[in-house]
């Protein structure tokens, strides 16, 4: 498989994960919209970088992207992303697993709620980075790196759409 292949397949690896959170409120019957998919994937997108940054550092080149771009590509992903907290808020509220959960998310105020929601989906994603996919992960963001913040999420959210859809029917993602 050629680098763009395995960095394609990286890419896409990381839109699957959403759908483990999702099974449960398909069947509760409540759908999560593609902006609200994509402002959740933007918002958390921070984490996300920083997340892979300080699994995979110490196994790539200290002379590589991560080592000397990962930092910058964050504080860049930073900015603007409370613009996108509404609609992840939503989203998350949505992917909640009970009832229960889902008060007790409804009822958090946004500054004890936003870095709950950014490590959950970054635990997520990063969690499906394997030590020995560093390199292509590394690949992924570097190509990614001049990619506007907004364009790479509504990407990530277009893959998810393609991959999971709402013909799927074990996730919740509306109709288009």
């Amino acid at each position: 498989m050629t680098r763009l292949g395995k960095s394609a397949a990286a890419l896409a690896v990381l839109t699957l994960t959403l759908s483990q959170a999702a099974e449960a409120k398909k069947k509760a019957g409540e759908c999560i919209t593609e902006g609200e998919v994509v402002d959740l994937l933007r918002y958390s997108m921070p984490s996300v970088i920083e997340g892979v940054a300080q699994k995979c550092r110490e196994r790539l080149s200290p002379t590589g992207f991560i080592a000397t771009s990962a930092d910058a590509m964050i504080a860049r992903y930073s900015e603007g992303r409370d613009q996108a907290w509404p609609g992840a808020r939503t989203a998350f509220a949505k992917l909640s697993d009970s009832k229960d959960s889902r008060e007790i998310v409804d009822a958090l105020n946004d500054n004890a709620l936003q870095p709950l929601v950014s490590e959950a989906i970054s635990e997520l994603m990063v969690d499906e980075v394997k030590p020995e996919s560093c390199s292509e992960a590394e690949h992924l963001l570097q190509a990614t790196n001049n990619i506007a913040p907004e364009n790479f999420a509504s990407l990530l959210g277009a893959l998810f759409l393609l991959v999971s859809g709402p013909k799927d029917k074990d996730l919740p993602i509306c109709e288009i």
